[in-house]
C-alpha cells in the first residue's frame, strides 16, 4: 500500500439523526482508526484519489450467521479488518475480495475469476490468422476470522475442483457478470454466478457443470439483487403496492459542492422472486408487505438500491431512504466524502410489516467507488452496520427486540 504522510482534520459536520422510537438502544461494539500509513489494525483511507483511481475506504460489512464475528472490507485497496463481537476485540488485517460471504463456521468465502487473452493463430492459402479469444481462471478464497487464508490443500478434495475450471471465451454463449454463492445440495455443489446472453437475457450459471441452472429472462441480476438460501435463490425487485396517498419523497444531497433537494421514487414495496435449484425452475413469488397495501410508516420513504437481508426466522430487512433527509459533509485531510442516513424496514416470515427496525448510514465518496454493503443481518435478527467519524469507521449492533415463532 502507498504511504501518505498527511494527519487527519477534526473537520466534520454531525450525522443527521433522523428520530425513530427503538425498543431498545443499538450498540458500539468497536472502532477501527483511520491512518494515513500502513498500521495494523487501521483502515488507510484515500478519499481523493487521482482521475480514474478507485477510493480506498472500509465500505463492506459481513457477519457469520451466528453473530460471533463481523469482517470489516474496504472498497480499493481490499484491505479486510476482522472482529470477535463478544469479546469487541480486533482479530485479524488481511486482504481479501470485497463481494464476498460468511459461512456457519464463520469463514469468509469469495470466488474470483481472471481473464486471460489468448491467440490462436491459422493459415488459409498465403494468409496468416491471428484471432483472440478470452481465457477464463477461476479461484476460491477463503480466510478464518482470524486471518488464516486457506489453500486448496487445506481445504481438501471437496473443493480441488475449482481451480480445474477453464472457460474458453470461444465456446461462451454469455459473459460472466457477478458471483452469487457457492452453494451444496443432496452432496453436489453449485458455484453459482449470474451472466447475460448475447440477447440480453440474464442467466444463473453453474460455472461447476458449465450449465445454465435458471433463466430469469430480461431481469436485471447484480451482486446485490439476488441471494441463496439452502436450495431456493431469492431475486427481488422493486415492487408496486398500493396506498391510498403516495407522498412526495425528497433529500437533499451534495450535486457537485451544492446541496440541493431533490425528489425520489417513493417506496412501494418489493416483488420477491423464489427460484428452486434443485427442480429449475421459480416455485414462489410473493410481495412485501404480505398484504399489497402499505402503512402509513412505509409511504413516508423512499426507494434505495440495497439488497434486502433475510435472517434465520424468515424476516426480511428492506433498506430505505427516509423523507427530508439530507446528505452531511465529512472532511478530512485524505479527502472528502458524505454520508446519509437510511431506515431498515422489518418484515416477519408472512411477510407482514413488523416496523422501523432502526437507522444505519449510507457512505458516498468523490472517486471511483467499489462494492458497498455497509449492514448485514445474522440468523437470529441482529443488524449490524457501519458509521464514518472523524476518527475511524464504528461497527454498530441494533439487537434485535424480540423473538419471532419459526415459519410453519
Amino acid at each position: 500500500m502507498q504511504t501518505r504522510k498527511t494527519s487527519l482534520m477534526v473537520a466534520v459536520v454531525g450525522l443527521l439523526t433522523t428520530f425513530v422510537a427503538f425498543a431498545s438502544p443499538d450498540e458500539r461494539i468497536v472502532t477501527v482508526p483511520f491512518s494515513n500509513e500502513e498500521e495494523p489494525f487501521s483502515f488507510m483511507v484515500i478519499l481523493g484519489p487521482s482521475d480514474g483511481e478507485f477510493v480506498w475506504a472500509p465500505a463492506t460489512v459481513r457477519v457469520d450467521p451466528q453473530g460471533r464475528y463481523i469482517y470489516v472490507l474496504s472498497m480499493g485497496s481490499g484491505q479486510t479488518i476482522s472482529l470477535d463481537v463478544k469479546k469487541r476485540k480486533l482479530l485479524a488485517d488481511f486482504t481479501f475480495p470485497p463481494i464476498s460471504s460468511v459461512d456457519t463456521n464463520g469463514n469468509l468465502w469469495s470466488v474470483g475469476f481472471r481473464i486471460d487473452q489468448k491467440n490462436e493463430q491459422s493459415v488459409e492459402g498465403n494468409i496468416f490468422h491471428i484471432r483472440s479469444y478470452d481465457e477464463i481462471t477461476f479461484h476460491l478464497y477463503v480466510a478464518t476470522p482470524f486471518g488464516h487464508k486457506k489453500t486448496h490443500e487445506e481445504l481438501g478434495q471437496e473443493y480441488e475442483w475449482i481451480k480445474e475450471i477453464r472457460l474458453d471465451g470461444r465456446d461462451m454463449g454469455y459473459r460472466l457478470m457477478y458471483f452469487v454463492d457457492l452453494a451444496k445440495l443432496g452432496g453436489r455443489h453449485y458455484l453459482l454466478y449470474s451472466a447475460v446472453d448475447e440477447n440480453g437475457n440474464s442467466m444463473i450459471i453453474d460455472m461447476k457443470e458449465r450449465d445454465a441452472v435458471l433463466n430469469l429472462g430480461k431481469n436485471i441480476v447484480g451482486f446485490d439483487n439476488v441471494f441463496v438460501r439452502g436450495e431456493l435463490l431469492y431475486f427481488w425487485k422493486t415492487g408496486e403496492c398500493k396506498t391510498e396517498k403516495r407522498s412526495r419523497i425528497t433529500q437533499k444531497q451534495y450535486l457537485g459542492a451544492q446541496l440541493r433537494e431533490t425528489t425520489i421514487s417513493s417506496y412501494g414495496g418489493r416483488r420477491i422472486e423464489v427460484y428452486s435449484l434443485r427442480e429449475r425452475k421459480r416455485v414462489r413469488e410473493y410481495t412485501l408487505p404480505a398484504s399489497g397495501q402499505l402503512s402509513a410508516d412505509e409511504t413516508r420513504v423512499g426507494e434505495s438500491s440495497a439488497p434486502i437481508r433475510l435472517d434465520g426466522r424468515g424476516h426480511h430487512y428492506v433498506e430505505v431512504i427516509p423523507d427530508r433527509s439530507e446528505w452531511k459533509l465529512l472532511q478530512t485531510n485524505f479527502g472528502d466524502m458524505y454520508v446519509s442516513p437510511r431506515l431498515i424496514l422489518e418484515y416477519d416470515h408472512a411477510g407482514r410489516f413488523v416496523g422501523v427496525r432502526c437507522q444505519v448510514y449510507c457512505p458516498h465518496f468523490m472517486g471511483l467507488e467499489g462494492p458497498k454493503s455497509y449492514w448485514d443481518v445474522d440468523a437470529e435478527g441482529n443488524i449490524y452496520y457501519l458509521k464514518w467519524t472523524n476518527k475511524g469507521v464504528e461497527v454498530w449492533k441494533s439487537p434485535v427486540q424480540k423473538r419471532a415463532s419459526q415459519p410453519k
